[in-house]
């Protein structure tokens, strides 16, 4: 499907979603997928079976896989006192490496996400995992540059775990022995503001790229395939 016709210039700012978006992937890959970013497909659940079938060369579905996608972004919800500041969104903090101010507001990106397993025993481990995971509060690290000094940004995952729950097409799913953890990720993390362009790290979002579709042959066709993948 073509891509839609942009309307507005929304510049850098969508850079800390792909960066959350990204990290994701890559912790899950390698904490519960055996590093295998195939395995990961941006999509939301209605559409996950359907995209992954599409996204293979076997006959089933090779699993375990997992989708997510982005629902609303809440600002100010993250449940964390101690990251909501006024004056950290009005007047900001002076970084003195960057010799200006940067603005930020906490806010807590919602994903739609599933895990899709055939075996049982294999679902309950990674329930397990996963039940361990969400308490510790894993933390990520959000790899942005500005002015090309690295800037991270912390990111904190919590889960919201359901085993086999119901879903329109579950007497497929069972009859095709397939499990399901519903995950329902948020990202508690930043949004910043500031008088210039940021990006992500170009040894990141390669590396991403990289273990998405194989080298690339320029910057240009890997950014080209990000904001295709996150907005198909």
């Amino acid at each position: 499907m073509a891509e839609t016709k942009r309307f507005y210039d929304f510049g850098s700012d969508v850079n800390i979603c792909y960066a959350a978006n990204i990290a994701l992937e890559k912790y899950i890959a390698k904490n519960f997928l055996n590093d295998d970013l195939t395995r990961v497909i941006y999509a939301s659940t209605e559409f996950a079976l359907r995209k992954r079938s599409a996204a293979i060369k076997y006959s089933n579905l090779d699993l375990p896989f997992i989708n997510y996608k982005v629902r609303p972004i809440d600002p100010y919800s993250t449940g964390r006192p101690s990251w909501a500041n006024n004056q950290l969104a009005t007047e900001g903090v002076y970084e003195e490496a960057l010799g200006k101010k940067v603005l930020a507001i906490p806010v807590t990106i919602n994903y739609d996400s599933t895990f899709f397993i055939h075996r049982d025993d294999e679902t309950h481990f990674l329930y397990n995992k996963l039940s361990w995971d969400t308490t510790l509060e894993t933390k990520l690290i959000l790899p942005i540059e500005i002015d090309g000094l690295a800037v991270p940004i912390i990111g904190v995952i919590k889960y919201n775990l359901d085993f086999d729950p119901d879903y329109i097409d579950k007497d497929w799913l069972e009859k095709n022995k397939i499990h399901t953890i519903s995950l329902d990720m948020t990202i508690d993390t930043f949004f910043i503001k500031l008088n210039s362009s940021f990006s992500i790290t170009e040894t990141f979002i390669l590396d991403f790229v990289r273990g998405k579709i194989g080298d690339s042959e320029s910057v240009e066709d890997v950014m080209a395939f990000t904001k295709s993948y996150f907005n198909s």
